[in-house]
């Protein structure tokens, strides 16, 4: 009896230590930060955006509930949107406040339509930030995103009997959590009253740490694609481009994908037109793309209704996810680096899609590549292939992608009937 209650106290003594050196890293990383601002500007951003500490002015005169989502950026806000916009539609007069860890969220979240009364910068995540937060916005509920264990604010949070969840997250088996020196990482996700996580794999590590309060619901984004895409309206340039011939699609790519692209794109199309949306789209970039490219080609900025190109360069943002809609294949760009872009968007559509090998922090890759949905490529015989095989049984594979992602629908009114057990 003794010997275990040693032991305890010296776990104690541990953690407390633990935290500390946490907290100490997280103010290194802010002084990093600080110190890059004149040389960065989403350095600059994160910095000053949290120096105008926003959420001060935060007021709840007439006492409503407030819930708080923490998203890391604005990949994660759109991930929680349906669950925000389902939030508001059950609960009307509930105060949605969501935080951002990255500028990206925080500065364009804005061109989403969205539910959110108040959007701040996460303070920089010391006990003293945390507590401070807290008792300004006395949230009932935190929802974290995926990745997002902020150590300071959830301990915090739980001393003040707030409600913890975590959406939509995934785990590895490399992650610290799972490692011997990870004792305050496996600490912060046994605060969470519950894990809503995206696979089995997920909920087989958090029970190999004795998490138990585990459900699996899959991913929120499934959701967020089919909801986009009826919102998608039509675009003149590319109805008229793709009048009458079947389009394969190039969405975000990058210079190491054009390596083995262009012969490809050069030998179909003859048979097809292409539309394709290089990743960055600065004049350069376009220019150094278009110069590349023997096969007739045209930017969508100089598109004209007569043109003869067989290939349609988007030098835009925002209109990638419509080019989907006139296309029956794609190429999505990120899987040669481990930086894999959104495959979900041109499925939504019913669209067989073909990404690189370096897909292993993304489970819809997996997924799709188990379901005959996608196959990989890295260069141009093996893209040769996965054309031709995908392209075999289109109208079939099609509908079949389709129906598979629409089981997703209604997914984030399944979400809130979970969470709000908590609340009983």
């Amino acid at each position: 009896m003794v010997h275990s209650d040693l032991q305890e106290i010296a776990k104690r003594i541990l953690l407390r230590l633990m935290r500390l050196l946490y907290t100490f890293g997280v103010r290194i990383y802010a002084l990093a930060i600080f110190l890059a601002r004149p040389f960065n500007q989403k350095a600059k951003s994160w910095w000053s955006g949290r120096q105008l500490q926003k959420w001060k002015t935060f007021e709840n005169s007439d006492k409503r509930k407030v819930i708080w989502f923490h998203c890391a950026s604005l990949g994660e806000f759109d991930m929680a949107l349906p669950l925000m916009r389902e939030w508001k539609k059950k609960e009307e007069s509930v105060l949605l406040v969501c935080t951002f860890f990255s500028p990206s969220g925080m500065l364009h979240y804005k061109k989403r339509n969205h539910p959110i009364d108040f959007a701040f910068y996460l303070p920089i995540d010391t006990k003293r930030n945390a507590q401070e937060f807290l008792k300004k916005l006395k949230p009932s509920l935190a929802i974290f995103i995926k990745y997002e264990f902020w150590g300071n604010h959830l301990l915090e949070a739980k001393k003040r009997d707030i409600k913890l969840v975590s959406l939509c997250s995934i785990f590895r088996k490399n992650q610290v959590f799972f490692k011997k020196y990870g004792l305050f990482q496996r600490k912060l996700l046994h605060l969470f009253d519950l894990h809503l996580v995206q696979n089995e794999a997920s909920k087989n590590l958090l029970n190999g740490i004795g998490v138990k309060n585990i459900k699996i619901i899959g991913d929120l984004r499934f959701q967020t694609v089919i909801e986009n895409k009826s919102l998608v309206k039509a675009n003149e340039v590319l109805h008229n481009f793709s009048l009458d011939e079947s389009v394969f699609i190039i969405g975000s790519s990058w210079p190491i994908d054009e390596k083995f692209l262009l012969p490809f794109v050069e030998e179909i199309s003859k048979r097809y037109k292409i539309i394709w949306a290089p990743h960055n789209v600065d004049s350069k970039s376009v220019q150094n793309l278009d110069k590349k490219i023997i096969s007739t080609s045209i930017r969508y900025t100089n598109y004209i209704p007569d043109s003869k190109a067989r290939i349609l360069i988007l030098d835009t943002i925002g209109h990638l996810s419509s080019a989907y809609s006139y296309g029956f294949m794609a190429y999505v760009g990120g899987g040669q680096t481990g930086a894999l872009h959104n495959i979900l968007e041109p499925a939504a559509y019913g669209l067989p899609v073909i990404f690189g090998p370096k897909h292993n922090k993304f489970p819809e890759a997996k997924l799709f590549l188990e379901k005959g949905f996608s196959m990989e490529a890295y260069d141009s015989k093996t893209m040769k292939e996965a054309f031709e095989k995908l392209n075999q049984n289109r109208e079939q594979r099609s509908e079949d992608i389709q129906e598979f992602m629409h089981e997703f629908d209604g997914l984030s009114e399944r979400i809130y009937d979970q969470i709000i057990q908590l609340r009983k």
